[in-house]
């Protein structure tokens, strides 16, 4: 069903955003010039397979007896197809709730055309009224739907639409993003809110306003007698690239430049004001007040019971460990988040399972009735969103975990994963920030993870020439991280099929005595070792040329793009190193091996070292690859993407063996 009225105060700031000379750029619908169809658009892609010229949107408050207050907003789109590829967006779809006839949205006054050059002058084919159909999804929404006619390579196609959504069913205005999935010549947003709603207007992304205006007037609002001070916002980008949702990063919304809209008040003329959380303060207080959290902890006497069996335990770590061992293996997660628990405590301890806030508000408990200072963290996990700390939004957040001080350390555990050891946050976990509440207090602390994505491969290696194979032997360790995905898939498929995935990327070898250890014993890595004879077509009789980057290859950089506008986030620490030792056949020599290098980017973001020695009749190599930090701002994109070109280049090198004379 559709968002309730959401809750908090209204300030319109936009973060020093300044107008950046751009003119106003009006379209009207149903005029397109020859001239429009001669954009080459390289300024915004090299090779641009659509492009929309114009995406602006005009909203206002209205009121209707029968209906309440509603938004109603002007739609106009206008789309330069350049490919073939792009002919689908030629087929429009256009969602809206159904709800009753007092509360369903109302779409209505679509038009479309389609323009097309031809011997130089501009063709226009308008859409027939009778081209547009409704289509059901479900007994809430359904869709509106449309083709534009003669849409073809080169074409431009526009519609125009308006929508009328009532404020019972959407408390604001729908998010408004300038940047799309192909790029955008011109977006605005229009819209004026009366005084009777207020708002936080929260700007995201990173992309310059080209306009940036507000004013303040007497308009009566539609529907009424009243002329409340009406706030006109007109905010627009120029230019705007496409928006591409790299790799490491968390969701696109966090990327993306778009304009957000938060309730925080309602002030109607003869009904009582409505206020929502207006400061951090007020947020900590609704939280700790809570009666899914307060009502949901144990009795003193409980807790204080469920903390006896670990008082004898020497040491507060191994205490806190043995707490957190008993609450993974005991305890089971039901998939549910959210910041509250979302059961009765009764019904958790029945069942053996509840959400992860109930979870994680229980080993407080226990926790504390231990003797620790133990408080919870609200976070965002990171399929979820980043926190905005300049705004107290409680819908940001999701998830609970637990902190605790053992010793001067500050731990944060979460009990949802019993393939995780204490202290290691799951992926979703490893949000940038978290707000930590202590007796109705709270505060900012940086979640940070005791794990890392930790791996070394070795490799012992030599020769068989006369049957031109390599033949070894292979052991890998595993934690953190990298031992939770084998353990995870373990967990998910069985061993049998983790080691015929493992099989049939080595199809080309012989693989024997294949051993997996230590995947149940969380707090040991996890090793993996065979044996191994690859035939490689590198081995001949005179000469012999092997990459010795024979596991662990980083084979193509992961960063594609020439630069990057938002931080690279990977969530952790990463820390992973190589060993290959090679025995030169008898009567063969050294003719090449790989320069050793030492590559560090700044601010101990990380380094990278690959040693190679020969000593006597052996090859040695070691590769080593440490990231110092989890995130990387967008400004060491380039350092970064560069650090990795010249690990993949070091990665490709061989070790060149010719036959003595």
């Amino acid at each position: 069903m559709r968002k309730s009225i959401l809750w908090l105060f209204f300030t319109f700031i936009l973060c020093g955003l300044e107008v950046i000379g751009q003119k106003n750029y009006e379209v009207e619908f149903g005029i397109v010039l020859p001239k429009a169809f001669q954009d080459t658009y390289e300024d915004l892609d090299n090779d641009p397979h659509a492009v929309i010229l114009h995406h602006k949107k005009t909203s206002k408050f209205m009121y209707k007896v029968n209906r309440g207050f509603e938004i109603e907003s002007v739609y106009h789109v206008r789309i330069h197809i350049l490919k073939k590829s792009e002919l689908e967006r030629g087929n429009i779809t256009l969602y809206y709730y159904k709800g009753t006839k007092l509360t369903g949205d109302k779409l209505y006054k679509i038009e479309a055309a389609t323009y097309n050059l031809e011997h130089g002058k501009v063709v226009k084919t308008e859409m027939d009224k009778n081209a547009i159909f409704d289509e059901e999804i479900n007994e809430n929404y359904a869709e509106k739907k449309f083709s534009l006619p003669a849409v073809k390579e080169g074409s431009i196609i526009e519609y125009t639409f308006t929508k009328r959504v009532t404020l019972a069913g959407q408390s604001s205005p729908k998010n408004w993003y300038f940047q799309t999935d192909i790029p955008v010549r011109w977006s605005e947003l229009n819209i004026e809110i009366p005084n009777f709603f207020n708002y936080q207007i929260i700007l995201g992304g990173y992309l310059p306003l080209a306009i940036n205006e507000q004013k303040t007037e007497r308009v009566r609002t539609i529907g009424t007698d009243y002329k409340p001070p009406t706030l006109f916002y007109k905010l627009a980008v120029a230019n705007a690239p496409a928006f591409k949702n790299e790799s490491f990063t968390t969701i696109p919304d966090d990327n993306v430049s778009k304009v957000e809209f938060e309730l925080s008040s309602v002030s109607i003329p003869g009904r009582r004001k409505v206020s929502y959380n207006t400061t951090w303060d007020e947020l900590d207080q609704t939280v700790s007040k809570s009666n899914y959290w307060v009502n949901y902890l144990c009795s003193k006497e409980k807790l204080e019971n469920m903390a006896a069996p670990f008082e004898k335990i020497a040491g507060d770590k191994e205490k806190v460990k043995a707490i957190y061992d008993f609450m993974v293996h005991t305890y089971k997660w039901n998939d549910y988040m959210g910041v509250w628990s979302g059961g009765e405590i009764s019904k958790v301890l029945e069942e053996k399972k509840g959400s992860a806030s109930a979870l994680n508000l229980l080993t407080m408990g226990i926790l504390q009735a231990a003797g620790f200072n133990a408080n919870p963290v609200i976070i965002s996990t990171r399929n979820n969103g980043k926190v905005i700390t300049e705004y107290p939004l409680l819908d940001r957040f999701n998830y609970t975990i637990v902190s605790v001080m053992v010793g001067n350390e500050k731990l944060f555990i979460d009990v949802t994963d019993p393939l995780l050891p204490m202290g290691v946050l799951p992926n979703r976990c490893l949000s940038a920030l978290g707000r930590e509440i202590n007796d109705g207090k709270g505060y900012f602390v940086d979640i940070k993870s005791t794990g890392e994505y930790w791996g070394l491969e070795e490799v012992k290696a030599s020769f068989d020439v006369e049957n031109a194979s390599l033949i070894g032997n292979y052991a890998a360790s595993s934690r953190g991280y990298a031992a939770n995905n084998i353990r995870s898939g373990i967990k998910k498929s069985g061993e049998d099929v983790y080691r015929q995935a493992l099989f049939k990327s080595l199809a080309d070898w012989e693989i024997n005595n294949f051993e997996l250890d230590s995947v149940d014993q969380i707090d040991n890595a996890v090793i993996n070792r065979f044996s191994f004879v690859k035939e490689d077509d590198g081995i001949m009789e005179d000469m012999i040329y092997l990459n010795p980057m024979i596991f662990g290859k980083i084979k193509e950089n992961p960063f594609k793009s020439k630069t990057r506008e938002f931080p690279i986030d990977f969530g952790f620490l990463t820390n992973q190193s190589y060993r290959i030792d090679l025995d030169i056949p008898e009567g063969f020599e050294v003719e090449e091996v790989p320069e050793s290098i030492y590559l560090k980017l700044p601010n101990n973001g990380g380094r990278y070292i690959y040693n190679c020695a020969v000593n006597n009749s052996k090859v040695t190599i070691m590769s080593r690859l440490l990231l110092g930090k989890a995130i990387f701002p967008a400004n060491e994109y380039v350092l970064l993407k560069e650090f990795y070109d010249r690990i993949v280049a070091k990665h490709a090198e061989q070790i060149v063996l010719s036959k003595k004379q």
